[in-house]
């Protein structure tokens, strides 16, 4: 490792534990829209390559494809929710303490004022 001089680190899924709040958001997010609600292992199923993915395919759900109004929604919700249930994966801190002397960095899909805001909190 002393060859390695940085880290890339992955987001949701490897260091935070997102899902519950990503899950519920799509949710709120279906319901103002009229929408029926998803089961969270469907969402989980529709979740990768962005949010704009993720509501187009759980809007395909439902029949509909008011994608841009989906992903506003979805966005504002998110912002309001998404500190409820997220958390850090065991021992994620400890894995990016013992590496605090190399560089280390986030490659995220994730807005940054979303990153920003969760880490802030962790």
């Amino acid at each position: 490792l002393k060859k390695i001089s940085l880290f890339v680190y992955d987001f949701d899924g490897t260091l935070v534990d997102t899902f519950e709040d990503i899950a519920n958001s799509v949710n709120l997010t279906l319901a103002e829209m009229n929408l029926r609600s998803l089961k969270h292992e469907t969402i989980r199923r529709n979740i990768g390559s962005g949010v704009v993915n993720l509501m187009t395919r759980s809007l395909a759900e439902s029949g509909c494809n008011d994608t841009e109004k989906a992903v506003s929604l979805f966005r504002e919700h998110y912002n309001h929710h998404l500190l409820d249930k997220t958390k850090l994966y065991p021992n994620g801190r400890e894995i990016v303490e013992h590496f605090s002397n190399k560089k280390n960095t986030i490659l995220s899909n994730k807005p940054i004022a979303f990153i920003e805001k969760i880490l802030e909190a962790m």
